[in-house]
């Protein structure tokens, strides 16, 4: 491939030429091929196999499972808190798995936020049931006299929502989460750290691993030790590296085995700052993911994330 100056719009440029001998025969300038990045990756497993080790990998999931279009059937006249007269529907009666309530859902996340709907329009959420306004509103209001507490539907007031379907979506919390700060309960083991619980990734085995376990390769040493005046420090963040796939995330959670003579309990380690190597193959203009490094910090024995459950077969 060669290169002719020509002057476009924004000025100067050098404008690629394809020669019939660079159309004919790949320009190895430009990128690897797909067999040469086969090759590579081929060389990672094989590095994997000598050096790494056979782990499980836990995830928090990032969301609760769905309900949709519920309908309420039954209002209650109420008398709030202001001496005023509304209409209100019970949505949670504080057993069980719950809605999430906020208004706002984050990005990374594939909740989708308590909505309500008047026949099928979607109605407007207003935070405090006191600055209700218009019959096209609602608002979240919990009952703190009873125990556990109850959460309502509360609509405008003056306005009998009896004429009309209403119907309310929600995503589920873990069970445990309190509502007011989304904080999981941590005497439950399941949800420790997560909203939603957490989950395993799962694969089956090879001559190489056992179900559902990652060759992972690990430093020579995960700790290392700093001491200062008040004692020792411990420093547990070393550099690890394992395949293009699965994808691993932060803050996901290594369960590295015990191994009888060498490791006599199984260590957790949690995973942070990870890396990604990508080629794109100027043969196809596919990208692929080489390989994934990462950062993990072990996990003291105390800390809860060693309760959570583990599929091993």
């Amino acid at each position: 491939m060669s290169y002719q100056y020509g002057t476009g719009a924004s000025g100067s440029v050098y404008v690629p030429i394809v020669t019939p001998f660079a159309a004919a025969n790949y320009d190895y300038r430009l990128g690897p091929a797909d067999y040469h990045i086969q090759y590579v990756m081929e060389n990672h497993r094989l590095q994997l196999r000598i050096g790494g080790e056979a782990c499980y990998i836990l995830r928090r999931r990032r969301s609760g499972s769905t309900v949709t279009d519920q309908t309420v059937s039954v209002w209650e006249y109420w008398m709030g808190p202001d001496r005023a007269r509304y209409y209100r529907a019970l949505v949670w009666d504080g057993q069980g798995m719950h809605p999430d309530f906020r208004p706002y859902i984050a990005s990374e996340e594939d909740n989708v936020p308590f909505t309500v709907a008047f026949d099928g329009a979607d109605a407007t959420r207003v935070i405090d049931y006191l600055d209700l306004i218009a019959n096209t509103e609602y608002a979240l209001f919990e009952d703190k006299s009873t125990d556990p507490h109850r959460w309502f539907i509360v609509v405008n007031e003056g306005y009998d929502p009896r004429a009309v379907t209403v119907t309310y979506s929600y995503s589920v919390l873990a069970a445990g989460t309190d509502v007011t700060n989304l904080e999981p309960d941590r005497d439950d083991p399941i949800y420790f750290g997560s909203k939603y619980g957490w989950y395993q990734l799962t694969t089956p085995a090879t001559d190489w691993t056992g179900p559902n376990q990652f060759l992972i390769r690990f430093p020579f040493m995960i700790r290392d030790e700093k001491r200062t005046p008040t004692g020792r420090i411990l420093l547990d963040e070393r550099r690890c590296w394992t395949l293009g796939e699965p994808e691993v995330r932060d803050r996901d959670i290594i369960v590295r085995p015990a191994i009888t003579g060498i490791r006599p309990e199984e260590e957790r380690y949690e995973i942070t700052s990870v890396g990604y190597s990508f080629v794109r193959s100027m043969s196809t203009s596919t990208y692929y993911r080489l390989s994934q490094q990462f950062q993990v910090r072990r996990l003291e024995k105390a800390e809860e994330f060693y309760n959570i459950p583990l599929i091993t077969e």
